[in-house]
């Protein structure tokens, strides 16, 4: 419910060339260091300059070097979930 009032709030205010949903990235030669994502809550994506791998209307499958921006919703905030982030984000580069 969070992760849909943020969408709606970003199709909103979003420059019109990028879209916003949840799902993941997906790297096709994958590596112990780099692996596809795990679901992202709400990310901007390019889908004029890249390709969406997957559509299923709010979720979608899209290469990583196509996303510009992730917004993890949480319940609470504690020490492991930020360490969690902090991971995560490092995969994203």
């Amino acid at each position: 419910l969070r992760a849909n009032c943020i969408m709606q709030m970003g199709r909103k205010y979003c420059p019109k060339k990028y879209s916003i949903s949840s799902g993941f990235y997906f790297l096709q030669n994958p590596t112990v260091t780099e692996q596809s994502s795990s679901q992202l809550d709400v990310f901007f994506y390019d889908e004029i300059n890249y390709p969406v791998l997957f559509d299923c209307s709010e979720f979608v499958v899209v290469p990583p070097k196509s996303i510009r921006g992730v917004i993890e919703v949480k319940s609470t905030l504690n020490k492991a979930a930020i360490n969690q982030l902090l991971k995560q984000s490092d995969l994203q580069k």
